[in-house]
């Protein structure tokens, strides 16, 4: 494993240092968390929001 490691840092004259996904992975877990959120924010305000949409979708028949 030390030779594969080896290897690759002289050919692509890059060190690794175990940190490369690193800020992927805390992106990934931010966007998680707002998903989340939007979520559970769906689930409370649901009815209130379908009523909404409701309102909006009889205002577009009218005017048609």
């Amino acid at each position: 494993m030390k030779n594969l490691l080896f290897f690759l840092k002289t050919c692509t004259g890059k060190k690794t240092t175990g940190e490369e996904g690193q800020g992927l992975v805390e992106y990934s877990l931010i966007i998680l968390l707002i998903a989340i959120a939007v979520i559970v924010a769906l689930r409370v305000f649901g009815v209130d929001l379908g009523g909404i949409y409701e309102n909006i979708k009889d205002a577009i028949e009218a005017l048609l």
